[in-house]
């Protein structure tokens, strides 16, 4: 079994080398790059096998340069009116029952609100989802795609001195002898600092045509979104990030060392609830880490009936852990009783690549989702049990009463939370999870008020009012 890259060891590094004191053209350039550069460690790994990345390629360069194009035309940021609160989504839409593609972290909340609000979208891979069930929404290709093809082509230049240049090869030195991978350092400085320098003035122009009081993001880690979050901090603009999937202490998007302040890291952070919020290290102060709930998962909650149909399994994939836990479930449906149905759900990433990377769970007789045609929500209302590695699912499913098994792979630790409280138990082979499942009770008692904070819409208005005032 593959073994997880050392988080600790990689914050070592950190220290040691003063990393987050670097400075280059005034940019405190390591916070900016530190995700892509761990994520990236865990690919060459072979821990994180997930949808194929974009080939720097002409035909990807077409793909851009028509987006582009059509973004002058169609929804284009720069004709979107002013307004108090500017959306910045999540480009990972969701098909409903109503045949409309919705952004879950934000239409729950523009639904049940009455604000002035303008709600903006990176693309996906290069294309948007339609029709959107989101109203006044625009497009930021007209932004992002500069910023793309700047850092692939490293335009503009970015000269480094020498002394920056002897410490980003340190860097990238260090990192090979604790890992055994090697990564260019210099290249994520660059690619960086050329989409910064791209997209900056672009990003100042929106807020100055939009002049909103408040910016709600989805995701604050990430090239483009922390140069909006640092032209907001230059225009005094609050910031806040709604929770959008596990945050935890190995997560390096949300987890810094104790006397480390992430310059381009939002004013605030609204969180699923308290569990969120502890044994955790945000670079801001605790008080800006606030409980409101999870309005998409309320909403699921109140408008589905949980059925009767409890022999049922539902594994959630996902592709860093997809090709063991794909493995994994195969081995369970060739050995167990036939009173059992098992669902294999794929993550939204999977759905392009899973039967070539999986040519197993092709052949198996299991009943795969790989559409968003059939929600997860509705999986678990028609289920008794669960099965999972370390995805945000696992924790939304154990609302639906859910009896919740983690298989020990790397990445389980994240979830180490419920098997500690008795919620869910972690299981090392098919054999154990077989005799383990012929004994599930449907559910534990847990407070699910600890993990998801009920009325989050109340929750949501009274705190953005507190902010905006």
């Amino acid at each position: 079994m593959k073994t997880d890259i050392d988080r600790s060891a990689f914050e070592q590094i950190e220290r040691e080398l003063d990393l987050f004191d670097l400075k280059i053209q005034d940019v405190p350039i390591w916070e900016r790059i530190r995700v892509d550069l761990f994520k990236d460690l865990r690919e060459k790994s072979g821990l994180n096998q997930s949808r194929p990345k974009p080939k720097k390629n002409f035909v990807t360069g077409i793909k851009a340069g028509k987006l582009w194009m059509k973004n002058l035309f169609h929804k284009s940021p720069f004709q979107a009116p002013s307004a108090e609160i500017m959306f910045v989504g999540h480009p990972r839409r969701q098909l409903e029952s109503n045949q409309t593609w919705w952004d879950i972290y934000c239409d729950p909340i523009h639904n049940q609100c009455n604000y002035d609000y303008v709600h903006f979208e990176h693309s996906y891979y290069f294309s948007h989802k339609t029709p959107a069930q989101t109203e006044n929404l625009y497009y930021l290709d007209l932004i992002g795609v500069p910023g793309i093809i700047a850092s692939q082509i490293h335009f503009p230049s970015v000269p480094l001195d020498k002394n920056h240049r002897h410490l980003l090869e340190e860097t990238r030195t260090r990192i090979y002898q604790m890992y055994d991978i090697d990564v260019d350092v210099i290249s994520y400085v660059k690619e960086e600092l050329c989409e910064r320098k791209t997209t900056y003035k672009l990003y100042k122009k929106l807020l100055k045509k939009i002049n909103p009081q408040v910016v709600i993001i989805i995701v604050s880690y990430g090239r483009q979104m922390e140069t909006l979050i640092e032209v907001c901090k230059s225009e005094n603009i609050p910031v806040v990030e709604l929770q959008h999937g596990i945050i935890d202490s190995d997560h390096l998007g949300y987890s810094y060392p104790e006397d480390i302040n992430k310059h381009t890291f939002p004013d605030y952070v609204f969180t699923f609830g308290d569990f969120w919020g502890d044994n955790i290290n945000y670079p801001i102060k605790k008080e800006r880490v606030i409980s409101i709930g999870y309005p998409y998962l309320e909403q699921k909650l109140e408008e589905l009936e949980i059925n009767t149909k409890k022999h049922q399994i539902v594994f959630i994939s996902q592709g860093p852990v997809g090709k063991e836990l794909s493995k994994f479930a195969v081995d369970v449906s060739e050995k167990l009783d036939d009173k059992y149905q098992i669902i294999y759900k794929l993550h939204p990433n999977e759905y392009d690549w899973w039967q070539k990377s999986y040519p197993w769970l092709k052949r198996s007789q299991m009943t795969v989702i790989d559409d968003s045609n059939r929600s997860l929500y509705s999986l678990f209302t028609e289920s008794g049990i669960q099965v999972g590695v370390y995805s945000t699912a696992i924790y939304e499913g154990i609302n639906f009463g859910l009896d919740t098994y983690i298989i020990d792979l790397p990445g389980s630790d994240r979830l180490d939370p419920l098997i500690e409280t008795g919620i869910a138990k972690k299981i090392a082979t098919p054999e154990e999870f077989i005799k383990q499942c012929r004994q599930s009770n449907n559910g534990r008692s847990f407070d699910k008020e600890y993990f998801f904070k009920s009325d989050p819409i109340s929750n949501f208005k009274r705190e953005l009012n507190h902010i905006v005032q």
